[in-house]
């Protein structure tokens, strides 16, 4: 996992990964870009997904195909 965070945070912008099951949606992991571009606490996410989503990194009109 360290290895995958190395490589994430190095990358411009943000990568994340997201599970979902039924109603339930996860961050698995999200790289500190978050911070960086939204000012959002990479934690903050991994605890609750719609802070995620009511940051506008995906824009209103994709949510339910990103989802």
């Amino acid at each position: 996992k360290s290895r995958l965070e190395n490589i994430t945070n190095n990358i411009p912008g943000v990568v994340f990964q997201f599970q979902s099951s039924g109603d339930s949606i996860v961050i698995k992991i999200i790289s500190d870009g978050i911070r960086f571009l939204h000012n959002i606490e990479p934690d903050d996410v991994i605890g609750d997904f719609n802070i995620f989503i009511n940051s506008n990194l995906i824009f209103g009109s994709s949510v339910k195909r990103v989802l």
